[in-house]
């Protein structure tokens, strides 16, 4: 990274307290709309781009406590796939998958590709029972049924009555066959999550957005400082900033190796658990768990031994890769994703709502825009370019710009 990128990030990070007042300056130096992006994982961090990018003199502040490496977004190792999105409706998941699919292809076409942390890569899913096609089939290239030939060389060295493989078979894996027998394969896309933020953020300095680590109590703490509008892009901040009950955590551990020669993405669809393995530049991302409604973030023992126990059996070539680390995120689950317009009065006192209603909190004259994007389970890097256009075109229709 330039030198010069990284002491403009540095110096746009303003570090204030919660009780903190956005510096007059600001609102004197832009002539459209002052927006404030809460959240800066990578809806808040897409959200504000494309608030810079759509909406003209527009100026932008990302608030947040937490910012970078900090980040489930940033340990993410970033594969397209919709993954753990609950009851939100398939359309809008194509909706928004296929526009962040095509934004991405956009980016490892283009001089960004290797700043954004971005490439393809080739992906091959398996089961142990016959499965449709995914819904969101017709987005990839040259998705195809896998091979008899390649279920069996996935299966033979998997011992299925072992404690790993067992163990993530559980009630969902009972009664079906001790081999993969269907599967398919697809051209995919990596996006990086610690390399794609990073670029999302210098993109956003370099377009005037400022960065204010602090933070909020709720959002109506914002009422007093003279924002147009807001995009509540906080994860799973939801809980404490919106009171939202809707939200929930998801808890993920990989573990990342070193082994160069790993070169295709492998998802094995044991049941209940799902073991994957997917190349990054650095290193090679193995996992991993999907344990909803824990908390915990501390590396688990029992977890790590199951995760490459299961991966060195997909691909036995494991044995030999270097250890480089654990790593645990806490993936932002919710009942669905929630993308909606709310008009509210920002005051001390007034209540955050999460029932939808444009016209509550309060709304009304004097009301503020507020737009909800959050909740995108384990497809944070697979929807977000696409429902921070939608967040967006919500926030200009309410603005009228």
């Amino acid at each position: 990274m330039a030198l010069g990128a990284l002491n403009a990030r540095s110096t746009a990070l303003q570090s204030r307290s919660a009780g903190g007042r956005r510096p007059q300056t600001l609102v004197a130096a832009a002539a459209g709309p002052h927006i404030a992006v809460v959240g800066a994982g990578v809806a808040g961090l897409t959200s504000a781009l494309q608030v810079l990018e759509q909406i003209p003199g527009s100026c932008v502040s990302v608030i947040a406590e937490q910012f970078h490496s900090d980040l489930v977004s940033a340990g993410a190792a970033g594969y397209w796939e919709p993954y753990k999105l609950s009851g939100t409706p398939q359309d809008k998941i194509f909706k928004w998958g296929k526009a962040t699919f095509d934004h991405l292809t956009d980016l490892v076409h283009s001089s960004d590709a290797a700043a954004a942390g971005v490439s393809t890569c080739y992906a091959t899913s398996l089961f142990r029972e016959r499965t449709p096609d995914p819904f969101w089939a017709p987005i990839v290239p040259g998705f195809c049924r896998a091979r008899q030939e390649q279920l069996r060389r996935y299966g033979q060295s998997v011992d299925w009555g072992g404690p790993f493989a067992a163990e993530a078979s559980g009630a969902e894996g009972a009664g079906k066959a001790e081999a993969w027998v269907d599967g398919y394969c697809f051209n995919s896309l990596l996006c990086e999550g610690r390399l794609y933020m990073r670029w999302l953020t210098d993109r956003i300095v370099a377009a005037g957005g400022q960065l204010e680590q602090r933070g909020l109590a709720g959002v109506e703490e914002l009422g007093e400082e003279g924002y147009d509008g807001v995009v509540v892009a906080c994860g799973l901040g939801a809980v404490g900033l919106l009171r939202d009950e809707e939200c929930y955590p998801i808890r993920g551990q990989i573990a990342r190796v070193r082994a160069p020669w790993v070169r295709e993405c492998v998802f094995g669809h044991f049941g209940d658990e799902v073991t994957y393995i997917i190349p990054n530049r650095e290193w090679v991302v193995v996992g991993g768990t999907g344990q909803v409604g824990d908390w915990r973030t501390s590396i688990n023992v029992g977890d790590a031994d199951a995760i490459m126990g299961r991966a060195r059996q997909l691909l036995p070539s494991l044995e030999d890769a270097e250890l480089l680390s654990h790593w645990v995120g806490l993936r932002p689950g919710r009942t669905q994703l929630r993308l909606e317009l709310e008009m509210r009065r920002l005051s001390p006192g007034a209540t955050s709502s999460t029932d939808g209603d444009d016209g509550g909190g309060g709304g009304g004259a004097g009301a503020t825009p507020v737009v909800y994007n959050y909740g995108h389970g384990g497809a944070g890097l697979t929807l977000a370019w696409g429902t921070a256009g939608d967040a967006v075109e919500l926030l200009r229709g309410a603005l009228g710009v």
